[in-house]
């Protein structure tokens, strides 16, 4: 192997926005029913969820949010996703969106079309993560969350991601902190933008009106173009121009910091954990009347085939009380 000084010293931890779980129940229903039959649905559920995860995010950009990338490792029924942590803080904030969102599409249809429940947390932390090698604390702390704070079927926020989330929260947004964030963008990034229906997770996207705005206002100056950068049109100095992109930015940021926390839940034991259920609002194959029914009979189905396992039916039990939370049943 000719790896060089200078190539090794390039290799470092980074932070990481983590999701860790595994499958609830997978010993004991490898013993029941099988290796194939346990693998099935595990491969259909996971491929399901990045499938529909790579869609969204290529439909929908939200103005001044780029591209980000989902890596992923699967070993036996221990799954890890994770994205990179970006320097800048609307690109963490959709990443964390569209994370949270990605492993939400994936408990629902694994628990709806296959039965499956899992349990994990949501973490942020410091991780190598390569085609070979994934290394760090991050993942050991997550392993330590999973097994001994989230308990049961559900995907826990840790410390470290909630104190990070309110850092974001309270950050101040001043003009100078806003260029440093935005100005290396092409104008192309504003073009466009996410329009949210009237239960916030039903969107579409449409023309920007700020990058209309934009163009128009420039449309005899040659030297600008879509892929002229942000800071050089905020450098121009028009007052009306600049407040408008700063203006964009910051409803983009709050935007998806509300939209990430309303994917939040929490029951007795004051832990938060990531709605599933709540998921069923962009499916296109479940209305809430649906899902209530199916998602019940399933976890009661569980309950009974279990009901000699204590430590497993205890489990079962949880998810049953979080179902009567989510749909407000006595």
């Amino acid at each position: 192997m000719n790896i060089t000084q200078e190539k090794l010293n390039k290799i470092k931890v980074d932070k990481y926005f983590i999701l860790y779980f595994d499958v609830l129940g997978y010993k004991e229903n490898l013993k029941r029913y099988g290796e194939e039959k346990c693998l099935r649905p595990i491969y259909l559920g996971i491929n399901f969820a990045i499938k529909n995860y790579i869609e969204w995010v290529n439909n929908v950009q939200f103005a001044l949010a780029t591209k980000i990338k989902i890596q992923y490792r699967v070993f036996s029924d221990n799954i890890l996703v994770a994205i990179k942590k970006s320097k800048n803080e609307l690109k963490n904030i959709y990443a964390l969106y569209c994370l949270s969102k990605f492993v939400m599409d994936m408990q629902l249809t694994l628990a709806i079309e296959f039965g499956i429940f899992i349990r994990g947390c949501f973490h942020y932390g410091n991780l190598f993560f390569d085609k070979t090698i994934l290394y760090g604390n991050g993942l050991i702390e997550a392993v330590n969350y999973e097994e001994k704070v989230a308990v049961y079927p559900r995907l826990i926020l840790t410390t470290e991601l909630k104190d990070y989330i309110n850092n974001c929260i309270s950050l101040n947004l001043s003009n100078k902190y806003i260029f440093s964030q935005i100005s290396k963008m092409p104008l192309a990034n504003l073009k466009t933008d996410v329009l949210f229906g009237k239960n916030k997770e039903i969107f579409y996207t449409a023309p920007n009106p700020t990058f209309d705005y934009v163009m128009k206002w420039f449309k005899n100056e040659t030297t600008i173009t879509e892929n002229t950068k942000i800071g050089k049109v905020l450098n121009l100095g028009h007052k009306e121009i600049n407040d408008e992109i700063l203006k964009l930015y910051k409803l983009s940021y709050k935007t998806f910091l509300s939209d990430l926390t309303d994917h939040w839940h929490k029951l007795e034991d004051d832990c938060y954990f990531l709605n599933y259920l709540s998921a069923y609002l962009t499916s296109s194959y479940l209305t809430k009347n649906e899902l209530k029914e199916k998602h019940l009979k399933i976890v009661q189905d569980n309950i009974q085939e279990n009901i000699n396992i204590d430590r497993v039916k205890a489990k079962y039990e949880w998810v049953l009380k979080y179902h009567y939370s989510f749909f407000n049943v006595e």
